[in-house]
């Protein structure tokens, strides 16, 4: 090989490198003060959303595409038969992502609990599912008698990601027959339209356009595309190079902007429920007097229909814990006053001696880390702290709200 040769060679591959190490240097730069804290495979796990995530590497596809439109609860998880060859995801016979079906009659054996709510409440409903039983279904098990001379309790799922009320009241109505109890875990995307003083009756925009798109459309060949993209960076040596992170947040942004641009979005919100005429601040404390008024219907639909019901706050990252520098850099969505003021809201109802309960308190003894991202616990080794301890809380609270007899 000739010199020259052998001088362009070098001369290109110092120029890659040149240029790899100054695209490095412009993502480092474009991160925040917190951001810059992180190395970048840190950075790329907690600026995502973990649900979202867990799904897709447990199941081998995205969630829009696991998604069908639903008439009463906006939309739920399709059957596998409508589902691509390659996704492992397990949907039940009622649209609920989980191994275990809802009996369309109920077992005269079974204490029947729904666990009800967003994507938090599903982690939960299905935390260490074995053989029929989940986390809290042992623990109960293990704690207490089941009611009505039954011999065992059961746990069952009613909650898909992004849910909120009224779907936890829906669920209630649509399933009423076929339990004996409902728990809701839920407050944190409800904090969503009271914030921007809306009704609560709403689907985010993006999932209820993609629930209803065909299967084979530019959409979802992109957000395929961009799914394969993310699981190959995860799993590979690039999740450590802040440009190859940065490079999924630009394609990202596409998206958002030229394939369901915003004006897609808000036509679709904007149009697809009551408008609230009041000034700003009046309009947030009426979508909270309607968040309030969903939790009262939801014991009254209970009581009506002789099902015991108890209504949790999740805890969330904004009080109630002492955060790792790892949760404290993850993007947050609700401001601490909106959550403050639910919270404030949920200890009126206790106090009217309402089946409703506080859990953004369980977490303050706790010094590592819980969150995986904004809102959900982090599972290392199959073991999830934060689930363990809001079951814990929950079975504790069942049995004095129940009247459960101990073992």
């Amino acid at each position: 090989m000739k010199k020259e040769e052998v001088f362009k060679i070098i001369l290109s591959v110092m120029l890659i490198v040149v240029t790899l190490a100054l695209l490095e240097l412009v993502s480092y730069l474009s991160l925040d003060e917190k951001e810059k804290k992180l190395p970048a495979s840190a950075f790329f796990s907690v600026q995502h959303n973990s649900f979202i995530e867990d799904l897709d590497q447990r199941t081998g596809c995205s969630f829009p595409r696991t998604t069908v439109g639903h008439s009463m609860l906006g939309y739920i998880h399709r059957s596998n038969k409508y589902l691509p060859k390659s996704c492992g995801m397990n949907s039940n016979n009622i649209g609920m992502e989980t191994t275990l079906d809802l009996p369309l009659v109920k077992n005269k054996d079974e204490f029947s609990i729904m666990i009800m709510g967003g994507s938090v409440a599903h982690q939960f409903s299905v935390y260490k599912l074995v053989n029929g039983h989940n986390y809290l279904s042992t623990l109960l098990n293990k704690l207490y008698y089941p009611p009505e001379g039954k011999k065992v309790f059961r746990v069952y799922t009613g909650a898909a990601g992004a849910w909120a009320m009224p779907n936890q009241v829906n669920m209630l109505t649509m399933y009423h027959e076929r339990i004996d109890g409902a728990i809701a875990l839920d407050g944190y995307n409800e904090s969503f339209p009271v914030m921007d003083g809306k009704r609560l009756e709403h689907i985010p925009p993006a999932q209820a356009i993609l629930s209803y798109s065909s299967a084979s459309s530019f959409r979802f060949i992109y957000l395929d595309k961009l799914w394969s993209y993310r699981q190959y960076l995860s799993r590979s040596v690039l999740k450590h190079s802040y440009f190859f992170n940065a490079l999924y947040k630009v394609a990202i942004g596409f998206f958002r902007a030229y394939i369901i641009p915003a004006e897609t979005f808000d036509e679709f919100a904007d149009d697809n429920r009551e408008k609230i005429n009041l000034p700003f601040e009046e309009a947030k404390e009426w979508a909270l007097g309607s968040f309030e008024g969903y939790l009262r219907k939801y014991y009254l639909y209970g009581n009506v229909l002789n099902i015991k019901t108890a209504h949790f706050l999740q805890p969330s990252r904004l009080y109630g814990k002492v955060l790792t520098p790892e949760e404290s850099v993850a993007t947050e969505f609700i401001p601490v006053d909106i959550y403050k003021k639910i919270n404030q809201m949920y200890l009126k109802l206790n106090k009217e001696k309402l089946p409703v309960y506080d859990l953004t308190q369980v977490f303050s003894s706790e010094k590592e880390r819980i969150y995986s991202d904004h809102i959900h616990y982090r599972t290392v080794d199959g073991v999830s702290r934060g689930n363990e301890l809001v079951a814990e809380k929950i079975a504790e609270t069942l049995g004095t709200a129940w009247n459960l007899k101990k073992r």
